[in-house]
């Protein structure tokens, strides 16, 4: 979604001058402008657009940011229309961090994490640890950026993981190049070990919260703690974790994995039992993928 084009014959020349700059950069006229300065009415938005596009390439991060921006109220999208401006101009001569810091000061902890959020639904899990942690800078009890970074941590970590896995075959098609991730053993384990200090953070601020356990769980199964692992999933059980179904499966895979088959199926059972008392579980997909559980396992 594009944030609407600035109104207002000042903004209309702010918009042609940043534009024009960027044309006097790129050394040609930009197709998408000279389009619609025949059009004449509604080139603005044309231009807006334009000046969008260019500013990707000096900086995707702010640019991004700037796309989503319509997740924050009325005022701080036009306050960002006039910032943008002035980031692009700034691009051009080199100063991008000036233009960022400028930007940045203007979003409130809950305006990064909101930023956050839409980076994950993206897959743009660099980008999230990056918004995350500026929420953090300006609150650093954020509850949930301290979860999202732990979880960007910590699916980084996957990726890699999995990437580096012998014949591990490239993501298909059009994906985020951190579907690309490869890290180092060492810089696996120590991303891991962010990630579970966020979760630590995360369950010291609201102690009957059942998620950050639940998400340290699946950090010490990666790093090949199956015992932790099944620890942290009973202790998120304990705590009325809202997807109870899933977290029995879970830790009967991690049983079975051990070689307790008696123990496994316990838990596949349970997660059966416990299915018509939650009905986001109780589907047939998942119905059926606890009963092949439970048959492989007797």
């Amino acid at each position: 979604m594009r944030s609407p084009a600035p109104r207002g014959t000042v903004m209309s020349a702010c918009l042609r001058m940043a534009v024009q700059g960027l044309e006097k950069a790129a050394g040609k006229p930009l197709p998408a402008v000279t389009a619609q300065k025949r059009a004449g009415a509604g080139a603005n938005v044309a231009l807006w657009s334009t000046l969008h596009r260019m500013h990707f390439r000096i900086d995707p991060r702010t640019h991004r940011a700037l796309e989503s921006s319509y997740v924050m109220p009325e005022k701080y999208n036009l306050v960002t229309q006039g910032l943008s401006i002035f980031l692009a101009v700034l691009g051009l001569v080199g100063c991008q961090a000036v233009g960022r810091a400028i930007l940045n000061a203007h979003l409130s902890a809950d305006d990064f994490y909101a930023r956050a959020q839409l980076k994950w639904n993206s897959g743009e899990y660099r980008l999230v640890q990056q918004d995350t942690r500026d929420a953090l800078r300006k609150q650093p009890n954020h509850y949930g950026a301290l979860m999202l970074l732990g979880d960007a941590d910590v699916q980084i970590a996957a990726i890699s993981m999995s990437n580096n896995k012998p014949n591990a075959q490239k993501p298909a098609g059009d994906v985020p190049s951190d579907f690309n991730i490869r890290l180092t053993q060492k810089e696996e384990a120590d991303v891991l070990d962010e990630g579970m200090r966020e979760y630590r953070l995360a369950a010291q601020l609201q102690p009957a919260q059942p998620d950050p356990h639940s998400q340290m769980a699946r950090a010490w199964d990666l790093k090949g703690d199956r015992g932790r692992a099944v620890a942290e999933y009973r202790e998120a059980l304990r705590l009325h974790a809202p997807d109870a179904p899933l977290v029995h499966v879970k830790i009967g895979r991690l049983l079975k994995q051990d070689g307790d088959r008696s123990g496994a199926l316990g838990e596949f059972e349970e997660a059966k039992r416990l299915l018509p008392d939650y009905p986001r579980f109780n589907q047939p997909g998942f119905t059926r993928e606890v009963e092949r559980a439970i048959e492989q396992t007797r």
